[in-house]
């Protein structure tokens, strides 16, 4: 159990650098490349988060959510409306055969990731043009990083395979995320309410995850339409555990949502710049100030594309 402490002492050292929203700074050698961040370090945290949490240490499971929601999902590349404009700004100079050319390469690594973008943009303001080296644009550095393409898709992998779980005691649903399983089908509710809805498709216990700031008193859960007693169990009594599930039974966790502002200084070259995050659940809402590149949406998210 000392190594996992020691985990975690590293992982909160270097989630202090960070927003809590996924974003954390590239790297801490100095002061100017705090003003970086890069998405290899934002999957190591959630690769991290997820074993800790799996130690025991349930809470992190949060953190995991909150890194998917407000930076893996947003930040994985697609050519939208929105770049295809800001692509043909930068190149204005070239021919439109020339541009056409680059945005089909482009196109070539849409589900790929931002590399190193702002907390709430796909540029990143922050940076100066100095630590954006070859990446720069009007609106903040730029670039997809061949590292961060991997690791993007190792972060969506940690947690896409640990929404729902399984051991000896019976099948975890660790996660308000959507999810077809051999052992259940998990549909979210969020982000308009806290609910998640499980369909069983494996007899067991049954254990259900609320977020660790839902009330516990305002907690419920309803099996095939009834409310039932709430009975805390699981690793640290985080879960709901529901007895002897059978298969077809469909149970439903509920919780409110909560919402509160949080403000971030975490840049020493930029002593002045405060980022203002408003936040619904483990959601964002909101971020302030903007960027001027791609700035995302965070309430209402740009649709992922059909697959092909």
């Amino acid at each position: 159990m000392r190594y996992v402490e020691w985990a975690k002492k590293v992982y909160d050292y270097a989630s202090q650098f960070g927003t809590g929203t996924g974003w954390v700074s590239a790297a801490l050698w100095d002061d100017p490349v705090r003003e970086l961040s890069e998405t290899c370090a934002t999957s190591d945290l959630v690769s991290i988060a997820a074993w800790l949490a799996k130690a025991g240490f349930s809470d992190y499971w949060d953190h995991v959510e909150r890194a998917f929601r407000n930076y893996l999902r947003p930040f994985q590349f697609f050519v939208t409306s929105e770049y295809e404009a800001l692509y043909r700004e930068l190149n204005k100079d070239q021919t439109e055969k020339q541009i056409r050319a680059g945005l089909n390469r482009m196109r070539d690594l849409q589900g790929g990731f931002w590399g190193g973008p702002a907390p709430n943009d796909g540029l990143n303001w922050i940076a100066s043009p100095l630590q954006c080296g070859p990446y720069r644009t009007p609106y903040g550095c730029g670039g997809m990083f061949g590292c961060c393409q991997a690791e993007g898709m190792r972060g969506l992998y940690t947690v896409w395979s640990q929404i729902v779980t399984a051991n000896k005691d019976g099948i975890f649903v660790n996660l308000s995320l959507n999810r077809d399983s051999e052992w259940a089908k998990i549909i979210s509710d969020l982000p308009d309410h806290g609910r998640i809805d499980v369909i069983a498709l494996k007899r067991g216990d049954y254990f259900l995850r609320p977020p660790a700031w839902a009330p516990r008193r305002r907690v419920r859960v309803v099996r095939d339409n009834r409310q039932v007693p709430v009975e805390w169990a699981g690793p640290a009594l985080a879960y709901v555990r529901l007895k002897k599930v059978k298969q077809g039974e469909s149970l439903t966790l509920i919780y409110p949502l909560v919402t509160w502002k949080q403000v971030v200084g975490l840049w020493p070259t930029k002593p002045d710049l405060k980022l203002t995050i408003y936040w619904k659940g483990n959601g964002v809402v909101d971020m302030e100030p903007k960027g001027k590149g791609l700035p995302v949406n965070f309430s209402n998210l740009v649709p992922l594309p059909a697959l092909p």
